[in-house]
Formats: structure tokens, sequence, C-alpha cells
């Protein structure tokens, strides 16, 4: 009939435990064996294993989501900068001679502009092509929050480890 027993925290300060005996209407029917030699009471986990629970799936998803980055990373160190270099370059190689043919056609007062906006677009293929290599800060700062975001992960997990051995410091503090 739903009859539970569940571990509870009695006083936050010293820590202590007590077992509550209480009806749980939404739990699953059990049968108690007590011609066992040791019957076994069915339980409901307390509120620090909800909290332990909850913690567990926030990290479970926090490993995801830093599994999808290190992929996303990948991706773009291993795949899509060798293309998009490849791509910038035989694109510099094709357009570069075209822009110089037509200079040599264009008036003379169109021609510093023009070799002025083929500057400006060089400069610009080149500040992308730094973009995407390896060794660009980009790639260094997406490492760098990678690595921070691990961090902060096995930090949560050392506090929730410790949390677990010791409860009463979260009303006394650390000793």
């Amino acid at each position: 009939n739903g009859l539970r027993a569940q571990l509870q925290t009695g006083n936050l300060l010293t820590g202590q435990l007590f077992v509550s005996i209480d009806f749980f209407p939404d739990a699953k029917p059990a049968v108690v064996n007590w011609r066992a030699k040791v019957p076994v009471f069915p339980t409901m986990p307390g509120t620090l294993g909800a909290i332990k629970q909850n913690l567990a799936t926030i990290m479970n998803k926090a490993d995801k989501m830093m599994t999808q980055l290190n992929e996303v990373s990948y991706k773009l160190n291993h795949k899509m900068a060798p293309e998009l270099t490849g791509t910038l370059k035989q694109l510099n190689r094709t357009i570069a001679p075209e822009l110089a043919g037509t200079l040599s056609k264009l008036n003379h007062s169109a021609v510093p502009e023009l070799t002025e906006t083929l500057k400006q677009a060089t400069k610009s293929l080149a500040t992308v092509e730094d973009t995407l290599k390896n060794d660009s800060p980009l790639q260094q700062d997406l490492q760098m929050a990678l690595r921070e975001l691990t961090k902060a992960a096995r930090s949560l997990k050392t506090l929730t480890n410790y949390l677990e051995r010791h409860p009463e410091s979260l009303i006394e503090g650390k000793n």
C-alpha cells in the first residue's frame, strides 16, 4: 500500500540521520517476506539521495556537452579548416590574375582605387586564413574554454562527493 522506509536528516549541524516510515501512494507495489532470515523492508530514496541523483544528472549533461564541444572543435580543426584554407587559396589564385587583367584594361583614374580594393581583399583573406589556423587565438580560446569547463565539472563532482561524506559542512563550513 506504499508503506516505505526513508533515510532523513535529523540534525543538519551534527549530520544525524533517522529512518522515517511513511506512506508513499505513488510507490511501486512491494512484498516483504517476513519469513526470511533477514526481511527486507521496501525503501524510498531520501532527500540527500535525490540531491545526489540531480547532481549526477547535471554531471551527465555537462559530460555530453563536453563531448559535443570536443566534436565541434575536432571538426573545425581537422575537417573544415583545411577545406576553407584550400578554398581561400584557390579563390586567391583564381581571382588575383583576373583582377590584374581587368586593372590593366581600366582607365588610369580607377587603377589606384581598384588596387586598394585588391589589397583589402588580400588582407581579408589572410585574416580569415590566420583565424582558421590550428594555433590561432580563436582555436586557443576554444580549447581554453573546454579546459575550464572540464575543470568546473571536476570541481562540481568533488564538491558533491565531499557533501555526500560531510553533509554537516553545509551548516558548519569546512573544518
